[in-house]
């Protein structure tokens, strides 16, 4: 409302376009993390490497939510992502933070003994582990969403019938991927717009953009599967 950006001492305006902005970054992280998952569960794409999925999908951690899992894991992944001769670089570990603190707190990865200063307890971070780059986000689900429509969005990259970008997460532990595993396409970048609505003396702020992701190089993800629903967040 016009009056009340009058009679206030800050910029209204930033402050909503840059909540609208975060909105349309953290859609796009989900839609990225999905296309991470549709790559791990995907066949490979080049000849002479694992033909199935299941070399890419290590198998039974428990729950996932302990330190020594999550280590055990990092190292598995970067083992099987040598095996596919995937690059060293643009590796990293994708998981949600009570796992992300979990591994703080497991200390191999900490200890100078072990480590070249990886972090450590009185920072409460971590950075890598086995050359993957640790990575915490609220982004990645953890319930199966598989059957939820998604109106607007059209692409498909767990190839779950038309249900777009949302997949079963109900059961992965952690993603494991290197840059070259999925790709975006961008037809349109965030634009902001604003219009003058006189009848409520009052601006419509709006945010979009046009853009889809898609699974590239399938074997340069790998994702870890737990025995029970996966970690919260």
């Amino acid at each position: 409302y016009k009056l009340d950006e009058l009679k206030s001492h800050w910029d209204v305006r930033s402050h909503y376009s840059r909540a609208i902005g975060h909105a349309l970054a953290k859609k796009a992280d989900q839609h990225l993390i999905s296309t991470i998952l549709g790559a791990a569960i995907a066949p490979n794409s080049l000849t002479g490497v694992l033909s199935t999925t299941e070399g890419r999908t290590t198998a039974a951690f428990d729950t996932g939510t302990a330190g020594a899992d999550l280590f055990a894991f990092g190292f598995k992944a970067a083992e099987v992502l040598d095996s596919l001769d995937v690059p060293e670089y643009g590796r990293y570990l994708l998981v949600r933070p009570s796992q992300y603190y979990a591994l703080v707190q497991y200390l191999n990865l900490i200890s100078a003994d072990y480590t070249n200063s990886n972090g450590g307890l009185d920072v409460g971070n971590v950075r890598m582990v086995a050359g993957l780059t640790i990575v915490a986000t609220n982004n990645m689900d953890n319930v199966d969403n598989k059957l939820v429509a998604a109106t607007g969005e059209r692409n498909d990259p767990l190839l779950t019938n038309g249900i777009a970008y949302n997949g079963d997460f109900s059961k992965v532990g952690a993603l494991a991927f290197q840059s070259e595993c999925i790709g975006t396409v961008k037809m349109k970048d965030l634009s902001v717009e604003t219009d003058r609505i006189t009848e409520r003396m009052s601006d419509l702020v709006l945010a979009s953009y046009a853009m889809g992701h898609g699974v590239l190089r399938p074997e340069c993800a790998v994702k870890m599967l737990t025995t029970a629903v996966a970690p919260p967040k």
